[in-house]
């Protein structure tokens, strides 16, 4: 007997599978080619405020705060830690921004008056502060300062800084450059800035010493000049002197009587004290 094979031929089989296939693509695609898919939109940086100023306010004790702040970030300044009645303490450290406007840093500080003066045996270890908060450029600052001794904390106050305008006068190597001294010692205080910011000159602040330096321009749309200092031959006994290298600011002197005239602030930083140059120079 013959028999009719109901097996299909493969060939057959397979073209109508692909054809299968290609029905359910087509089915699954809506007919036409796929939409593209647009990627998504990519956010511009954040514009980072500046933290550079002359920031002055005071705490919930009526305790005046001065930092100086440059474009960079460095810090410097005078903070009262104490009562009223007693000197400020000096600060060194640095402050950063992210996310647009939060700021965070980072201060040591050193009481004005102490004993044992700094870096003798005996003498109190810097204090150690910490800045965060928010800053808008050019208009405020808000921050928690906190600082600490050896042992407990000692300040811890909210504050809202403004800036000071004198902070934006602006700032050259041409402008500072010349010949000063200061008012107290003049015959062994003497100071000479090269038109291209090399310093050269004697300090006199009980031991007298040479010094040798640069000035340089931080941003010039601002005020405040960099400033490096290393202390040499110092007559000193102790020998504390000798070799400190000293970091900070200059710039125009405050007393506005004194156009030409520069202050100077800056600190010696060693891991267990801090030392203070504050000074007044006005030209010869």
């Amino acid at each position: 007997m013959n028999m009719i094979s109901n097996r299909m031929p493969f060939s057959i089989l397979m073209k109508r599978i692909s054809l299968l296939i290609l029905s359910l693509f087509t089915v699954g695609c809506g007919g036409g080619s796929p939409t593209p898919v647009s990627p998504p939109p990519i956010s511009p940086p954040v514009a980072l405020q500046s933290p550079g100023g002359q920031w002055l306010g005071f705490d919930s004790q009526s305790r005046l705060v001065n930092l100086l702040v440059s474009e960079s970030g460095d810090v410097r300044g005078f903070l009262e830690l104490g009562t009223a009645m007693e000197p400020p303490a000096f600060t060194a450290g640095t402050v950063g921004v992210s996310n647009g406007d939060a700021i965070s840093g980072v201060m040591r500080g050193q009481d004005l008056l102490s004993f044992p003066p700094a870096g003798l045996p005996g003498a109190p270890s810097p204090y150690s502060c910490s800045i965060s908060g928010t800053v808008t450029e050019r208009a405020s600052m808000n921050v928690q300062i906190a600082c600490s001794d050896d042992t407990s904390l000692v300040y811890d106050e909210a504050l809202v800084l403004t800036p000071h305008p004198r902070y934006l006068q602006g700032s050259s190597l041409s402008a500072i450059a010349g010949n000063y001294t200061l008012s107290t010692n003049p015959a062994t205080n003497m100071l000479n800035v090269a038109e291209d910011g090399t310093v050269f000159g004697m300090f006199d602040n009980g031991p007298t010493c040479t010094v040798n330096g640069t000035v340089s321009i931080i941003d010039s749309r601002y005020s405040l000049l960099d400033v490096s200092w290393t202390l040499s031959s110092c007559t000193d006994l102790l020998g504390f002197a000798e070799g400190g290298e000293y970091s900070g600011f200059a710039m125009p002197s405050p007393d506005s009587g004194a156009p030409d005239s520069y202050y100077f602030l800056l600190i010696r930083e060693l891991p267990d004290s801090l030392s203070l140059i504050s000074v007044i120079y006005d030209p010869t």
